[in-house]
């Protein structure tokens, strides 16, 4: 490495720390917009009319109104869960805000007791019941 090239911070001078800070701040500030303005550029993208490949636009079957880009990409979604796609399964019940499927990545198996486990897989089971409209002990 290059590691001799390098400037420590305790080496800089006052003003050279200010300067450094101030170009990271003005970085900083233009990446927050940069991300805002992607965001709200895709929340309006997802808000038009999605395309049906032929020049047209999808209708849907049920209402027979204009399908948005974001129903149209809920949808497919959907299609793949029922598909058995396990990670749009994760995905939807994610946003729903179902459960949570995210493991703490302090926690191992070789930390937990047979009965913890065993807990929250009850806990899992209800949830999943709950989901699907079913009673636990149906």
């Amino acid at each position: 490495m290059n590691d001799e090239n390098l400037i420590r911070n305790e080496q800089r001078t006052p003003s050279e720390l200010r300067e450094i800070t101030r170009r990271g701040g003005i970085a900083s500030g233009r990446a927050r917009r940069d991300k805002r303005d992607s965001r709200e550029r895709m929340r309006m993208l997802l808000e038009l009319p999605c395309p049906d490949g032929e020049g047209g636009v999808l209708v849907s079957e049920i209402t027979g109104k204009p399908v948005s880009v974001g129903e149209a990409l809920d949808t497919a979604l959907i299609k793949k869960g029922l598909g058995g796609n396990v990670k749009a399964i994760c995905a939807i019940y994610d946003l729903l805000g179902l459960y949570e499927l995210r493991v703490k990545s302090e926690t191992t198996l070789t930390t937990r007791t047979i009965e913890e486990i065993d807990a929250e897989l009850d806990i899992l089971r209800r949830m999943d019941a709950k989901a699907s409209g079913k009673e636990a002990g149906e």
